[in-house]
């Protein structure tokens, strides 16, 4: 399980703190990070158990790794209140090697768009020093992303960060960890709607949703892929935590 042209590095020097960009780990369960790393370990290869797709942030799995589990949705949309997580159902172009899942907006390929748009949304929100809570927040940085994804980094991009709090000095960068950004791909056990029966989501017909107020377990997830070399950097500070906690016994 890595990116294209990216071998795994097993550093075990390797720290997670936030001077590297990662969580804080005091207080965090070894087991929430042990079952995100065997998660990522297994990727999408158990393709029977695949009941849906989503996508997520580096920031909402560092919120996992506390929690245990996938956080839900802390905002209200159209059709659904706070707690919910939203999925793509699987579709036929899923593993179809003549697919372009970028150009895709269902099942896999609508799941890795999220993930991306996910991945910029939260790290604006955090970069910018926003609060997740405020929903004014939420709907400019909304704006930013959508902008963002259909000029690039333009002028109006730039003066829209600067709204945001953004520094002159600080743009240049954040546009380019931006353009990095790619999320985590994440596949829903079948055996998790047994527990958590699915209903139409925002889309009926195009996504799903599961009430999960205080999270999706692990054991509810049936694999998880980090698309990007941000990501894969994440995963691979979790598995150095692991590992340095296995050397401790």
């Amino acid at each position: 399980m890595h990116p294209p042209d990216k071998q795994p590095r097993n550093d075990p020097s390797a720290r997670c703190d936030s001077s590297r960009g990662g969580p804080a780990l005091d207080g965090v369960a070894i087991d929430h990070i042990r079952a995100f790393v065997r998660l990522c370990e297994r990727g999408l290869d158990n393709r029977g158990d695949i009941a849906c797709w989503h996508g997520t942030s580096i920031e909402a799995m560092e919120i996992a790794v506390r929690l245990g589990g996938i956080a839900p949705s802390a905002n209200a949309h159209a059709k659904a209140a706070p707690g919910h997580l939203f999925f793509y159902p699987p579709h036929p172009s899923d593993f179809d090697p003549q697919t372009n899942l970028e150009l895709s907006s269902h099942g896999r390929g609508g799941a890795m768009h999220y993930a991306r748009t996910n991945g910029q949304y939260h790290y604006l929100l955090r970069e910018g020093g926003l609060e997740f809570s405020n929903p004014d927040h939420h709907l400019r940085v909304w704006r930013l992303v959508d902008r963002f994804e259909s000029e690039g980094p333009s002028k109006g991009v730039r003066k829209m960060m600067g709204q945001l709090g953004f520094s002159e000095e600080r743009i240049d960068g954040a546009l380019t960890d931006l353009t990095a950004r790619r999320g985590f791909l994440i596949t829903i056990s079948r055996s998790a709607f047994d527990t958590y029966p699915p209903s139409d989501g925002d889309a009926p017909g195009d996504d799903l949703k599961i009430f999960v107020p205080h999270g999706l377990p692990f054991a509810g997830v049936a694999g998880i892929e980090p698309l990007g070399e941000a990501e894969f950097a994440f995963f691979e500070r979790m598995q150095a935590v692991v590992e340095a906690a296995d050397k401790l016994g």
